[in-house]
């Protein structure tokens, strides 16, 4: 036993012996040896080279051998000659320590540290790779560099345009005869596509090669890479003639891998899923396809202006395709379930850089009551129903001419909301296309007020802020009631359409009621356009006759005012009615138990508003004619008063019966009679006029104010008050009505006052009145 340990350690210590003996050796011949490696590659280099130093490393990975080689730059085989192929701080050659004991000077590996390699192509499809000699297989005293190993440490390779950082990678192989086939296995950091690029994330991979420099063919067997959180496999072949193809899949990538690379339309700030991405891919004549499925998933969104994000289910199969520069995605079916909406659809060729698209099928339905989050987008929540549904099935697409354009039909059913607290319902149907959106049938309910119309509006996909509306509305309605509500005042600014806008409207109202009022068997239509809107025709049913007439409002947005200009024609009114149905006109004089007769007029009237549509009284202008037949008086307390005036009047007592002038005035039949009536300055004026009475002749003229205030005179035939005495006075007056009396009305139309009035006040009236009248005839000329 101890004779065997001695041997054993004797033959260790002749190893060791040996060892050491070549390692002195190695170390004798180190010049030798760089010398050799130089010259080889000397010989073997095509283009120019420069090293800057030249070691050789025993200790580091013995028995491996390092020929260290710094600052190192090869130039590449293109025609430019700047074309750098590669620079390194350091390359290492690593030879076996035993060979060099041989004198056999192959290099079996080598590593490349803080490395830049430049690969370029030419039109041609050639690279500048072509730098390197093949061996004489028939010398054998020369370097062998049969290099199977290569370590990449903190270096960059670009191609053309892109370009990757190698922090470590490690490709192992052989290089023979021009040839290369390696297996590579590494890490990749900032890949860049294109130049100034996006920087992409960070991959690890493991895959097979295969380069053959003489042809320029080139295979790649990823079998496994890690990019984007998610598992990989590619194949990929090149050939100078049909260039790169490629194909592989992908699987399990979290979407939130991807979201930073997609821009979000308005109004949506940020989105988010769990749902991983698989899917399949290929690359061929420089045209990338894409095909993946988004499972039923859960999503969320964060919209501008509301404090909640809003969530919801989607699903899609997705066709994606980068050719020329540009991304064309198609999704075949995609659905989409969210608060109360539900969609489903297609998408072609969709382009995300522009945001265009072509014809895709879209159905949507929307539950309003269970809209939810979605409510707080609109501005006036209670513009939207609280309960209803509404339905849209067509197409819509997105081209270079146009913002938005679509084709199908929308229907709304069961809208139910409340407006200024008021109950409303909206139940429509129509159609959508690029040259109009019509409205085919709808019902609206509001309140106890019934309408249903048709519509038509052009150039319905134009419709933004400031641009022209054109088009046509026609409405039914069954009653309309107007009710004050105490809610906030329009304002003219409102009522302001965009320049060049003209919608043409007709109506029909079975029935219509403001206070006391009521208007039966409308029918009126006009044109609507920025800065006039146009009563061409109204007609309607009213009092027991008829109201019709046209006019115009007109808009004046520098001095924010509108002028409203009415042309009405009143036929055969029923005066008691007329007096009943605007409460006897805020007065208590003449009421509507005191009168009988059909009253007809026609004029022409004009008034401004206020840009909140309240009327300027002191613009009231109005120039009109009327006429009352079947006219009567029945108990006229303002008689009584006028026949105890002439009673206590001292001058008129002694002529007067006032129990006869009283019973003769408690009722007056009237003929027919005609007069112009005036109004201006907040006044309504009355020129002398004659009544022909079954009582007596009566003179009539004057005015009342706005305010109630009453200024008129009375003149009464002397044969129709004196009694049989005779006359002691003399004439009074005699203006061809033989003698008169004239009985001034003065106060308020509550409380009226008497008194006498004589000639040269009546004079000076009757000027005024035709100064009024010359006046207010120049007004309506200009108008």
């Amino acid at each position: 036993m101890k004779h065997s340990l001695r041997w054993v350690l004797l033959i260790i210590l002749l190893m060791l012996l040996s060892l050491g003996g070549g390692l002195l050796w190695i170390v004798q011949q180190e010049a030798k040896v760089e010398a050799a490696v130089l010259e080889s590659i000397a010989s073997r280099l095509l283009t120019d080279a420069h090293i800057g130093n030249i070691a050789l490393d025993i200790k580091t990975d013995f028995p491996q051998i390092s020929l260290r080689l710094e600052d190192v730059v090869v130039m590449g085989s293109s025609s430019n000659k700047a074309d750098t192929l590669l620079k390194a701080s350091r390359i290492q050659l690593h030879c076996n320590a035993f060979q060099l004991l041989l004198g056999q000077y192959q290099i079996e590996s080598a590593s490349i540290e803080n490395g830049f390699i430049s690969l370029v192509s030419a039109a041609s499809g050639s690279w500048n790779t072509a730098v390197w000699k093949a061996a004489d297989k028939e010398k054998t005293d020369e370097t062998r560099f049969n290099i199977n190993g290569l370590n990449l440490k903190s270096c960059v390779i670009q191609i053309n345009e892109s370009s990757i950082q190698i922090p470590e990678m490690q490709i192992d192989g052989t290089w023979e005869d021009a040839t290369l086939r390696a297996n590579i296995e590494g890490e990749l950091e900032k890949i860049r596509l294109e130049k100034n690029g996006e920087l992409l994330p960070s991959a690890t991979l493991k895959m097979e090669t295969f380069w053959d420099e003489s042809t320029g063919d080139v295979s790649i067997q990823m079998h496994r890479a890690l990019w984007l959180e998610g598992n990989w496999q590619t194949e990929a072949n090149y050939n100078p003639e049909e260039g790169w193809t490629c194909k592989g899949e992908f699987k399990g990538i979290p979407f939130r891998e991807i979201l930073p690379w997609l821009a979000l339309p308005k109004p949506f700030d940020s989105l988010a899923s769990n749902v991983e991405v698989s899917g399949k891919f290929d690359w061929e004549n420089d045209e990338l396809g894409l095909q993946t499925t988004l499972p039923n998933a859960k999503w969320s969104a964060s919209v501008e202006g509301l404090s909640e994000r809003i969530a919801g289910q989607f699903k899609a199969s997705i066709w994606a395709k980068f050719s020329n520069e540009r991304w064309r995605i198609d999704v075949p079916q995609w659905t989409f379930e969210m608060d109360g909406v539900q969609l489903n659809g297609n998408l072609n060729a969709f382009n995300p850089q522009s945001g265009f698209f072509d014809s895709s099928a879209l159905e949507a339905a929307v539950n309003t009551e269970q809209l939810g989050a979605w409510r707080t987008l609109f501005a006036e929540e209670d513009l939207w129903p609280s309960e209803g549904w509404g339905y849209w099935n067509g197409n819509i697409d997105r081209d270079a001419r146009t913002a938005l354009s679509a084709e199908g039909t929308w229907e709304l059913r069961n809208c139910i909301g409340t407006r200024e607290g008021a109950l409303w319902s909206f139940d429509g149907s129509g159609t959508l296309n690029p040259e109009e959106f019509t409205v085919q049938q709808s019902r609206i309910l509001w309140g106890d007020d019934s309408l249903t119309g048709t519509a038509k509006f052009n150039d319905p996909m134009a419709w933004i802020p400031g641009k022209s509306i054109r088009g046509q509305v026609d409405l039914q309605l069954e009653s309309w009631s107007y009710q004050n509500t105490g809610a906030a005042p329009l304002e003219l600014t409102q009522l302001a359409l965009p320049p060049n806008s003209q919608i043409d409207w007709s109506l029909s109202c079975s029935r219509a009621h403001s206070i006391g009022w009521t208007l039966t068997n409308i029918e009126a239509q006009g044109t609507v356009e920025p800065l006039i809107w146009t009563l061409q025709r109204f007609r309607s049913e009213t009092l027991e006759g008829q109201l019709s007439g046209d006019g115009q409002i007109l808009f004046i947005p520098q001095e924010d005012r509108a002028v409203i200009q009415w042309h009405p024609v009143a036929t055969e009114l029923n005066l008691p009615s007329l007096f009943q149905a605007f409460d006897n006109f805020k007065q208590s004089t003449l009421r509507a138990e005191h009168l009988q007769g059909l009253l007809t007029a026609s004029g022409t009237l004009q008034f401004d508003c206020s840009h909140v549509l309240a009327w300027t009284a002191d613009t009231f202008e109005m120039l009109g004619e009327a006429r009352i037949e079947g006219g009567a008086l029945r108990n006229l307390e303002a008689f009584e008063r006028i026949a105890d005036y002439l009673k206590e009047n001292r001058m008129m007592a002694p002529l007067v019966d006032p129990d006869d002038l009283a019973q003769r005035l408690q009722s007056i039949a009237f003929e027919p009679l005609e007069s112009p009536i005036y109004v201006a300055k907040q006044s309504v004026y009355l020129p002398e006029v004659q009544i022909r009475s079954s009582a007596m002749n009566i003179s009539l003229g004057g005015s009342y104010s706005f305010d109630g205030k009453l200024d008129y005179t009375l003149g009464f035939a002397m044969r129709d008050l004196r009694n049989n005495r005779e006359d002691q006075f003399g004439p009074v007056e005699d203006d061809g009505l033989g003698q008169q009396f004239f009985i001034e009305m003065t106060g308020n139309v509550n409380s009226p006052e008497y008194g006498w009035d004589r000639e040269a006040q009546r004079n000076h009236r009757k000027s005024n009145f035709q100064r009024e009248k010359e006046l207010l005839k120049s007004l309506f000329k200009r108008s």
